[in-house]
């Protein structure tokens, strides 16, 4: 029987989920109200471009973060988040919000964002019992998906009544739901592995190693990019095949929506 999800995890993937519709409601509304401003397919594919780099940008970080205390990393991370929110906040209260506000706004919280998830990602066994993590990952992968179909319902009837403004309100307080819920939660560490060494990796010799635990051991990239062309060819066409699915949907959404947009408004 697997082992129940605990308390703090619960809090912690509850108020992380609040925070990722919160996200998606304001890249869509963003996106909305930025296409009705200007009617610049231009501007709707540099939001877009904006919202996906910093996910690209920090990968060459996350080895350095992967040593830092997941929690703390977590808190730090959704405050820069909120700081780009925020700030645009404060741009619309002083003067007239334009639409390179929300651009510097949305890749000023991209970094916070996506540091954010690697670092929630990485931390569910600081939370649940080793024979919870498989449903706890289930959860964690789940809340993505329910802010695809929730953002979009909230954010547009938002901005056309009310603009703007009133969607990065909701932004910010979906920010503060994730960071009070990850404040009020402590994390344990995670129990190690028999025979493993105070830093976590198995003696060397030891016959249960494997070419992932001597990438995990490197953890460079051209240790990674090493692993791809020889025993993890198979995950390096699986990658490439998910690279064109992406690339062939980035067009396909960003045109969709400036149809949908032109056909029947926000």
């Amino acid at each position: 029987m697997s082992a129940p999800l605990p308390r703090p995890f619960l809090v912690v993937w509850a108020g992380q989920s609040v925070s990722t519709v919160g996200s998606t409601m304001t890249g869509v509304g963003v996106a909305v109200w930025v296409f009705l401003e200007t009617g610049s397919l231009v501007w709707l594919g540099a939001l877009a471009a904006v919202q996906a780099l910093p996910a690209i940008a920090v990968t060459t970080v996350l080895r350095a973060a992967d040593r830092l205390d997941r929690r703390r990393l977590m808190i730090l991370a959704d405050l820069v988040a909120g700081v780009g929110t925020a700030g645009a906040l404060v741009v619309a209260a002083v003067s007239e919000i334009a639409p390179w506000h929300l651009a510097v706004a949305g890749l000023v919280g991209g970094f916070g964002t996506a540091v954010q998830v690697a670092a929630y990602q990485a931390a569910v066994p600081h939370l649940v019992a080793p024979g919870a993590v498989d449903r706890a990952n289930g959860l964690v992968q789940m809340s993505p998906a329910i802010g695809i179909v929730l953002g979009p319902a909230f954010a547009t009837p938002i901005v056309a009544a009310w603009g703007v403004v009133a969607l990065l309100v909701v932004d910010l307080a979906t920010f503060a739901v994730g960071l009070l819920a990850t404040l009020s939660t402590r994390f344990h560490a995670p129990p190690r592995r028999d025979g493993a060494r105070a830093d976590g990796h198995e003696p060397s010799g030891d016959a249960t190693r494997g070419p992932v635990d001597d990438l995990a051991d490197d953890g460079s990239l051209g240790a990674a990019v090493a692993w791809l062309a020889s025993v993890g060819r198979p995950l390096l066409v699986l990658l490439v095949a998910m690279a064109v699915v992406n690339a062939c949907l980035a067009f396909f959404n960003v045109g969709f929506l400036a149809i949908a947009i032109e056909t029947g408004g926000a």
